[in-house]
């Protein structure tokens, strides 16, 4: 904690692991979509099963949404901070 007091706030540490949460959520955000789209379009399940995977998939790509641009407001707010050095003493 002292070593980190006499460097300052280490900004650009925390936007890169928000840049590495963003590429993640991409990661996971493909891979389960493309699951959901899978079971909802395949000819072997239907009725409720392809409902149900259809309507989660859309709900995801929602949440995903959702997520992506809370991450990149918290990156563009620790991007203004360290322009003006806003969590240094």
């Amino acid at each position: 904690l002292n070593e980190q007091e006499d460097m300052g706030f280490d900004y650009d540490y925390y936007i890169k692991q928000i840049e590495g949460l963003i590429e993640a959520k991409e990661e996971v955000e493909y891979e389960l979509i493309q699951t959901l789209d899978n079971l909802a379009e395949d000819d072997e399940i239907y009725g409720l099963v392809s409902d149900a995977a259809e309507q989660a998939s859309n709900q995801a790509r929602r949440y995903f949404a959702g997520a992506e641009k809370q991450l990149e407001g918290l990156q563009k707010l620790l991007e203004r901070a360290k322009q003006r050095k806003s969590f240094n003493p």
